[in-house]
């Protein structure tokens, strides 16, 4: 079964549609991600800033760390809301993909390993806000297809590839989206 916004909803479901790729979640961090795209299909990217764990400087997605008990589409949203502010207005139209992502640490001084939910998001109005000035130096737009592999995070350049991929089809999933 292919996983979906109505069937990839928690933890337990990682677990149950990637039990390879999950066989230590419990041993490692689980993010959403939101990957926004503006009206001209721009990915909007926040650059982290020196407080952030790890990729310091790196362009990344919107999003972080869920906790076990939360279900993953309102936990990117408080995410969202978080580090963008509430005048952010988005719409999760997919899931683009789970994957796994290993990382220095600078909080932790280890290596951690990263299970990230890419959530497909379009942006539908408002102001995005720096609210964790220490961990978010600012927004940028990068266009598909022009990125500058060298300024993403190595996350961000995974969903890169995979939004590369598949365009044609995100454009369109972003343009029914907007429409709802």
């Amino acid at each position: 079964m292919k996983y979906t916004l109505d069937n990839l909803r928690t933890w337990d479901d990682l677990k149950k549609y990637f039990p390879e790729e999950c066989a230590d979640v419990d041993n490692c961090f689980v993010a959403a991600e939101g990957l926004i795209f503006d009206q001209d299909n721009h990915w909007i990217l926040h650059r982290r800033g020196p407080k952030c764990r790890d990729e310091h400087y790196k362009l990344e997605g919107i999003g972080g760390r869920i906790d076990k008990n939360e279900e993953f589409m309102p936990a990117l949203l408080r995410e969202i809301s978080e580090e963008a502010g509430m005048q952010v207005k988005i719409k999760i139209v997919d899931i683009l993909e789970v994957r796994k992502d290993t990382v220095y640490d600078h909080r932790l001084n280890k290596k951690i390993t990263w299970l990230i939910v890419s959530y497909i998001c379009a942006y539908l109005g408002g102001q995005f806000e720096v609210c964790e000035p220490e961990k978010n130096l600012g927004y940028e737009k990068v266009e598909i297809g022009n990125a500058n592999k060298e300024e993403l995070s190595s996350s961000s350049k995974a969903a890169y590839i995979k939004l590369l991929e598949n365009w044609h089809d995100i454009c369109e999933k972003l343009e029914q989206g907007r429409m709802l």
